[in-house]
C-alpha cells in the first residue's frame, strides 16, 4: 500500500505519524515494530496500548502480520504479544 511507504518516509524526516485502520492490507504493508494495538477489554475500563514483540514473526510462525489481524483480530495479536512459560 502506497500509503504506508509515504507516511513511513515522513517518519523518518522525523514527523510523528499516526495512522489507524482495520485493514488487513494496511497493516500488512506495515512492519510489526510499527504497529500498536489499542485494546479495552470492557468499556469501562482504560485503553490500553500494546507493542508486538520484538520477535512477533518467529511467534505467528512466520504467519503475516495480516493474516494474524483477519483472521484473528487484535486477540490474535495480543495473544502473539503475550509471555510464552516454559522452554
Amino acid at each position: 500500500v502506497e500509503v504506508v511507504g509515504a507516511l513511513r518516509a515522513l517518519s523518518e524526516r522525523g514527523t510523528q505519524v499516526v495512522l489507524a485502520t482495520h485493514s488487513p492490507d494496511v497493516l500488512g504493508a506495515c512492519n510489526a515494530s510499527e504497529v500498536r494495538i489499542f485494546h479495552r477489554e470492557r468499556t469501562e475500563s482504560p485503553t490500553e496500548v500494546h507493542r508486538l514483540p520484538v520477535d512477533f514473526d518467529a511467534r505467528a510462525a512466520r504467519e503475516p502480520l495480516a493474516q494474524v489481524w483477519s483472521t484473528r483480530g487484535a486477540e490474535g495479536l495480543l495473544d502473539l504479544g503475550r509471555p510464552r512459560l516454559g522452554p
